[in-house]
């Protein structure tokens, strides 16, 4: 249950409370998605120590306004460890994803829950820094990165979003944030974003980003049925976890003469492999560690996409198990429509493949206090 605010809040407070947490939520995404090009070391270092900054006077201010709970210590313990055990440099600069883990904790526990303008705000936001992107690039600011794929011989296009998969993450934000909208659903707007998605995969040919985007259009022009539907959040948590579970298990396990595997592991676009042959090259531990980003294995380079794989040998099995467990003291107690379940579900196949289902600057339904409509009046807005 939503706990009750015990401390009286005038309507400029809560006013200036919401403008600041949007505010803070802008910082961490351009922190995150600047990282992408080569800025001076100053504001490349100054965003991410603002928005970890924001996001600490954001918990705190949240902590006066609504008083204490042990879903609030644990998040501000767990942001406290990764930011005590972790390389500073990691979450600041090299490590970029720390940073949404940490202020994703922060953030995830102080969101007001009667903003209904939250994620139109940032819906528009991510609109505005899409146009100053496209219109950097037309004005040859950014330059247009582009791949050749030689199994499909065709050019694979950026625009100035750095790289191809990038252009298609942001559209990913997009249209996660539009199917959020507070408004009545319209059968037109999934068929624009249909087409937009479209559009994205012929410049692009970013499979992940395109299947991933289906998953949301789909779940959008089910909306009406969906939203009708009722799921408690004790009916998420085991689906978590073995999605966890299965997250790292299928990399563990993986064996090239086993044409299960093999099949997955092209559906992954070879992540599966990726990810096994890091598991092999470093095992686990307790404890971060500092592994780059690139690491030659078995005489290739290689990059691990996985956000399973990839945070557990980084991070260290106990900062690993933070963000599950808060993600399940979150769920306890909650109930969310069928349509965002679906949606919050999706983040973890993301996972499998990419970073961002993760972000919360990204894939904005991470907000599980904000979404859920546990026998209170918010069920009527959706």
């Amino acid at each position: 249950m939503v706990k009750k605010v015990f401390r009286t809040e005038t309507g400029d407070s809560l006013l200036i409370y919401r403008a600041l947490y949007f505010l803070e939520f802008c910082v961490l995404f351009l922190a995150w998605f600047l990282k992408r090009y080569p800025l001076p070391p100053a504001i490349s270092l100054f965003l991410p120590s603002l928005a970890i900054t924001g996001g600490w006077a954001i918990y705190l201010w949240n902590l006066r306004r609504t008083g204490l709970s042990i879903e609030k210590v644990l998040a501000g313990i767990f942001a406290l460890a990764f930011m005590l055990l972790l390389p500073t440099i990691g979450y600041l600069d090299t490590s970029i994803d720390d940073l949404s883990m940490i202020v994703f904790f922060l953030l995830s526990v102080s969101v007001d829950r009667e903003d209904d303008n939250l994620v139109a705000a940032l819906f528009y936001f991510k609109i505005l820094v899409a146009i100053l992107v496209l219109f950097a690039y037309n004005s040859h600011i950014i330059s247009d990165m582009t791949m050749y794929r030689s199994s499909k011989d065709l050019i694979r296009h950026s625009y100035g979003f750095m790289h191809p998969n990038s252009l298609g993450m942001f559209f990913i934000t997009l249209i996660y944030d539009f199917s959020l909208l507070r408004k009545p659903y319209r059968f037109d707007g999934g068929i624009i974003m249909l087409l937009a998605a479209l559009l994205v995969f012929s410049v692009t040919d970013s499979r992940t980003s395109f299947f991933i985007a289906l998953g949301i259009i789909l779940c959008y022009f089910l909306k009406p049925i969906l939203s009708k539907v009722k799921v408690s959040g004790y009916l998420i948590m085991p689906i978590v976890i073995g999605m966890f579970g299965l997250g790292l298990a299928l990399p563990r396990y993986y064996t090239p003469d086993n044409p299960v595997f093999v099949t997955l592991n092209h559906l992954f676009t070879g992540r599966t492999s990726i990810g096994h042959a890091y598991l092999e090259q470093f095992g686990l531990n307790w404890l971060p560690r500092n592994i780059p980003i690139f690491t030659e294995i078995n005489g290739s380079m290689m990059y691990d996409d996985s956000f399973y794989v990839d945070s557990l040998l980084r991070q260290g099995i106990i900062l690993f198990c933070m963000y599950p467990l808060l993600l399940m003291i979150q769920l306890k107690g909650k109930k969310f429509t069928l349509f965002h379940s679906l949606l919050f579900l999706l983040t973890f196949f993301i996972n499998t493949m990419e970073h961002y289902g993760a972000s919360i600057e990204i894939c904005s339904i991470l907000l599980l206090n904000y979404f859920a409509v546990s026998g209170d009046k918010l069920e009527e807005k959706y």
